[in-house]
């Protein structure tokens, strides 16, 4: 007998529910945090192929201006302005340099990864701010459920428009080899209009139709 095969629910529904279930028991899951290491000087390397250093403060592990832009591929100013825009947090040394807990650097690359999908500033500083502002971990739980979901569509209709923009293109592109030969044998516009090396018009790629033929 063949086994019956199950669904799985929706990732955010199945994580939603995870925390709720955990906010209502008991936020002990906090004293599961990994202690610091006991070597003061300790070098990971991030994904982007650079390297950063866990600098011991007192007994918290920092990260300097300079890590964060190595873990994150950002300018000094994207980091200061975002610090002065309360996105990010960072104390100060003895001699007034920036020191950033190590979550900062997770949090700066979750800021530019959600800039980049057209998110602004205010969405994104009322999203982390989420759990702090609500009443209870279950309400912060369905709000933040709430609003992934919609952003989660949006991301989607995004991610269509993108894929359909790169087919296009990319069929631009491999016209226009077609036509960057086609132009150095015979330098003439009014060739094109009885080229037979392309398809029909009606098949070409939009980008080509209107930046090459000068359509529309």
């Amino acid at each position: 007998m063949a086994r019956p095969t199950r669904t799985a629910p929706p990732v955010t529904s199945a994580i939603g529910a995870a925390c709720s279930e955990c906010s209502m028991a008991s936020r002990a899951y906090r004293s599961h945090a990994p202690a610091p290491p006991t070597n003061p000087l300790v070098i990971l390397t991030v994904t982007i192929g650079h390297a950063y250093v866990f600098r011991m403060s007192g007994t918290e592990r920092t990260l300097s201006l300079k890590d964060m832009l190595a873990g994150s591929g950002c300018t000094p100013r994207t980091v200061r302005f975002y610090e002065r825009e309360g996105l990010l947090r960072a104390t100060r040394t003895r001699g007034g340099h920036r020191a950033f807990l190590p979550a900062e650097l997770d949090r700066l690359n979750f800021i530019v990864a959600l800039r980049e999908a057209g998110w602004s500033l205010e969405e994104i500083a009322e999203l982390l701010a989420v759990r702090g502002a609500a009443a209870s971990d279950r309400d912060a739980c369905l709000q933040l459920e709430r609003t992934l979901g919609a952003r989660l569509g949006e991301l989607e209709r995004k991610l269509d428009v993108l894929t359909r923009l790169r087919s296009d293109l990319e069929g631009t592109r491999k016209a226009l080899a077609v036509c960057r030969d086609c132009t150095q044998a015979a330098p003439d516009r009014a060739c094109c209009l009885g080229c037979t090396r392309l398809p029909e018009a009606t098949e070409l790629p939009r980008g080509f139709r209107l930046t090459w033929r000068g359509e529309g």
